[in-house]
């Protein structure tokens, strides 16, 4: 393998890693979103709320880890 396509190679695996953290943190990002309005519309509606607080606290851990 020439240098050449040893930094293309190189380049290539940062854009696609760089690509899936772009997409795992938008995916976390709506699952938190989603989660949240579940929360407050379950709480206006006086239904109950087990667990999704701990939820959204775990998806927030998962988007800054």
């Amino acid at each position: 393998m020439s240098s050449d396509e040893a930094y293309m190679y190189r380049d290539q695996v940062r854009e696609l890693q760089n690509i899936n953290h772009f997409v795992r943190k938008n995916t976390l990002l709506q699952v938190k979103s989603r989660l949240e309005y579940l929360l407050n519309e379950r709480e206006k509606a006086a239904l109950p709320i087990n667990g999704l607080r701990q939820a959204i606290e775990i998806v927030k851990v998962m988007i800054d880890g």
